[in-house]
């Protein structure tokens, strides 16, 4: 499928599955080509671009990405939310913007546009219900852990398989673990505890977290946190 076709899919699934009201211009270079992407409350206008002049005033966000991304995204082999994901500012994502960097782990920014960006994430896992695979093949290495982020709202939600003897950070926020398999330990300040599968963990952290595997296999755990900015 051609880009234009495969971001035609996207648009009439997101036309149709989510609330209508939206109000977002974006462009997206895929490749060397450049759609201009518009969501103006009851309508979805896609169009190629052959002039690169951006014009601000109307452009919300700039986006980066390449044609196989997008098949990926589209073959639900890759969630736009992990596609985004960066270890640091300054790493290149499979998803890159250019507008409105910081350092949040998976690109979101810490302020009023965390919604509006949002969208983008909605558009590009189009369908309703999102479905996202969630295993070590379709996961990308960040933090040295390989990782499928799921979803962001009032909180993250992410898929971790942490390799033998490997080491997730994560920072000191209200944290939520269900571990899938294996076996692990956490450390924040001076608690330190054991965690297995099967079982379900919620922690108030007294210091940046330490989700560490202890074993010589895969530790996979669902992680989630009650919000960016719900510091304790």
């Amino acid at each position: 499928m051609t880009n234009l076709e495969i971001l035609d899919e996207m648009a009439k699934f997101f036309f149709e599955k989510s609330p209508k009201g939206y109000r977002i211009n974006f462009a997206f270079f895929i490749d060397s080509e450049r759609y201009d992407i518009s969501i103006l409350e009851n309508k979805i206008s896609i169009k190629l671009n052959t002039d690169n002049t951006i014009d601000k005033e109307n452009i919300e966000f700039i986006w980066h990405t390449t044609h196989e991304t997008l098949e990926k995204l589209y073959n639900r082999e890759l969630s736009a939310f992990t596609a985004k994901g960066k270890s640091k500012k300054g790493d290149i994502s499979p998803i890159n913007f250019d507008e409105y960097e910081n350092e949040s782990i998976f690109g979101i920014p810490d302020n009023d546009l965390l919604n509006r960006m949002m969208i983008l994430d909605r558009f590009l896992n189009y369908g309703n219900p999102e479905i996202i695979k969630i295993d070590k093949q379709h996961s990308r290495l960040l933090h040295d852990t390989n990782i499928v982020a799921l979803h962001a709202d009032a909180g993250l939600m992410i898929y971790c398989s942490i390799d033998p003897k490997g080491t997730l950070i994560e920072p000191k926020i209200q944290t939520s673990v269900i571990v899938l398999d294996g076996i692990g330990q956490i450390e924040s300040g001076l608690t330190s505890f054991t965690i297995e599968k099967g079982f379900y963990y919620y922690f108030v952290p007294k210091g940046e977290v330490k989700i560490k595997n202890i074993t010589e296999k895969d530790l996979s755990i669902l992680y989630m946190s009650e919000g960016y900015m719900k510091k304790t």
